[in-house]
Order: structure tokens, then C-alpha cells, then sequence
């Protein structure tokens, strides 16, 4: 009995395992890839509208960019940003000033609604790719999942207490006048 239990946890913690880490990964790749696309045709769109010039130093800069990140979807996770930040130190350190640097000289000539457009595409490349590292992480898994749980049972717990306190509300209104009758309350119907 507790051989087949035993067996039985382990077949499921292998399926669970193939599921995290090669068909959930692999959705959540595509999904960011997806996003990312999409990004980049909203940087397309502002050139062809003759917001931005194709060969615009800012232009050619965020879609380098979401280029980069494009292919490096499949080994975007909170592991291997970790590994660059510790391993980067002061040469990573240099390269994003650097990159800061470019990005705003960039800007520099473009109209204030252009730039708002671009900083508002590359606020949401940033969004993607942070919960594209949250999602896929395993630690995220470990320390998310419990508190889902918790806030899905105090959620359901919630909408429970309120859809039967609603529906009984009618009867329980009906107790007043016990409790007013019981408190010496002698405009009650039962005394006039």
C-alpha cells in the first residue's frame, strides 16, 4: 500500500516536472516572444505613421533592444539574471550607463509625445520580461503557489459568507422584532 502511494507521488512529481519545465516554459517563451512582437510592430507603427524615422538613432536602439530579447526568450530567468548581475559587476554597471547614456541622447531630438510613445514601449518590454522571469521561476512557484492558495480560500470564503448572509438577509430581518419584543419594545405588532 504505501509502495504504490510512494509510486504513485513520485509518477505525479514527474509529470509535474515536465509540465514546469518544458510545456509551461515553453508557453510562457512564446508568450513573451509574442509580446515582444508586438511591441515591436507598436515601434513600427510610429515610423510609419512619420513619428519616428526609420533610421532614427531611438528607433534603431529599442529595436535592437526587443530584438536581443527575442532570442534570448528561452534563457530568460530569474537564475541567469542573478548569474549576470553577480558575474557583470563593474563592467555591467558600465555597459548600462552606457546604454542610459545612448538612450537618452537619443531621445534627445525627437518631440515630447514621440518620446512618451517610445519610454511607453519600453516601460512595457520591461513589464514583460519581469513577469516573464517571475512566472517561469521556480522559486516564484514555491513562494507564489501557497499564498494563491491562501488568498483564493479567503476569496471564495468571502463571496460565500456574502451571497448566504444576502440570502438570508430577508429571514434574519425577521428576527428584530423577536429580539425588540424580547428587549421590551412595546410598539412591536404582537403588542398593539
Amino acid at each position: 500500500m504505501i509502495a504504490l502511494e510512494a509510486l504513485s507521488t513520485i509518477i505525479s512529481l514527474a509529470v509535474l516536472w515536465v509540465y514546469v519545465c518544458w510545456i509551461y516554459r515553453g508557453f510562457r517563451d512564446d508568450l513573451l516572444r509574442q509580446d515582444l512582437f508586438d511591441l515591436r510592430d507598436r515601434l513600427f507603427d510610429l515610423a510609419v505613421a512619420k513619428e519616428i524615422e526609420f533610421n532614427h538613432p531611438a528607433y534603431g536602439l529599442l529595436r535592437s533592444t526587443i530584438n536581443g530579447f527575442m532570442l534570448a526568450a528561452d534563457r530568460m530567468s530569474l537564475t541567469s539574471l542573478v548569474m549576470f548581475s553577480v558575474a557583470g559587476g563593474a563592467e555591467l554597471r558600465e555597459a548600462q550607463s552606457s546604454y542610459a547614456q545612448r538612450w537618452d541622447a537619443a531621445l534627445g531630438s525627437l518631440p515630447d509625445g514621440t518620446k512618451a510613445k517610445l519610454a511607453k514601449i519600453r516601460d512595457r518590454l520591461n513589464d514583460r520580461l519581469i513577469m516573464h522571469v517571475v512566472a517561469t521561476s521556480p522559486l516564484t512557484w514555491v513562494l507564489f503557489v501557497p499564498v494563491a492558495v491562501l488568498a483564493l480560500v479567503m476569496l471564495t470564503t468571502r463571496a460565500l459568507r456574502l451571497s448566504v448572509r444576502r440570502k438570508l438577509h430577508a429571514r434574519i430581518e425577521g428576527f428584530d422584532v423577536v429580539g425588540a419584543t424580547l428587549g421590551g419594545d412595546c410598539e412591536t405588532p404582537a403588542a398593539a
